[in-house]
């Protein structure tokens, strides 16, 4: 609105641009919401067998309930702070379990199902309810996070804002933790992935090497699970892709 609107019609185009976009995102994400919980939670209760229109009808009927909760949730939203934000912190609670998992599978060759599980639910339990507390007191208005102008009226070309209002304001002392930036919450579930998945790993039984395949891990692991009984053509591949 501010640089096109001397040309009549561009910024209406624009801005049904940005509403097609979303929709189109929107609308994917529905219809897909809607098909797995037909298929994994309402199809498995049916007695008997349905046509094809009688579960396209269900799927209809499921989006639309989930389009009017997607809309009410907007309220919830509204008093949470920015959208951006709530997006990231809550999908930091299953990313960083989810890297950690993986990268957990691939760094250490000690480690085992039993660390895996315990790092993944220990991760996720933690973040959610850093999420969740730093959320209550985004919303109890606890933590403020002031809004920096975006106006560039009398700026210079060089300026230099001070560091207190790039940093969150806390009328009142919270917790630490709901104090980190939602920006680290992916790197805080996965370390949480990988110390505790590695104290149960050592406390409990060591997974068998003979049963490993190198090429799973990644090249600085895999000489230490090369298995002994391996055929010569296997182990120079294998040498050649570390």
């Amino acid at each position: 609105m501010d640089i096109a609107t001397s040309i009549p019609g561009l910024p209406g185009l624009f801005i049904a641009g940005i509403f097609s976009a979303s929709l189109s995102t929107m609308s994917s994400s529905l219809n897909a919401m809607g098909a797995v919980v037909f298929e994994d939670l309402i199809r498995p209760c049916l007695r008997s067998e349905i046509n094809d229109k009688t579960a396209n009808n269900i799927i209809k009927f499921v989006v639309v309930v989930i389009g009017v909760l997607c809309v009410l949730i907007v309220f919830v939203v509204d008093k949470l702070g920015s959208v951006l934000q709530l997006t990231l912190s809550t999908a930091g609670v299953t990313n960083g379990a989810m890297v950690g998992l993986f990268s957990f599978g691939m760094f250490y060759p000690r480690g085992n199902s039993k660390g895996a599980l315990a790092g993944s639910i220990c991760s996720m339990l933690l973040m959610g309810w850093i999420v969740f507390g730093t959320q209550r007191e985004l919303a109890e208005g606890r933590i403020k996070q002031p809004v920096l102008p975006v106006s560039v009226e009398g700026c210079s070309f060089n300026v230099t804002l001070p560091v207190s209002q790039l940093n969150n304001n806390s009328d009142e002392e919270v917790f630490v933790l709901y104090r980190v930036s939602f920006l680290y919450y992916t790197m805080m579930g996965m370390i949480i992935v990988f110390v505790v998945g590695t104290v149960v790993s050592l406390l409990t039984e060591a997974p068998d090497r003979e049963q490993m395949d190198p090429v799973l891990f990644t090249p600085l692991m895999r000489k230490y699970v090369t298995k002994k009984n391996m055929e010569p053509a296997e182990e120079e591949l294998i040498n050649k892709i570390v």
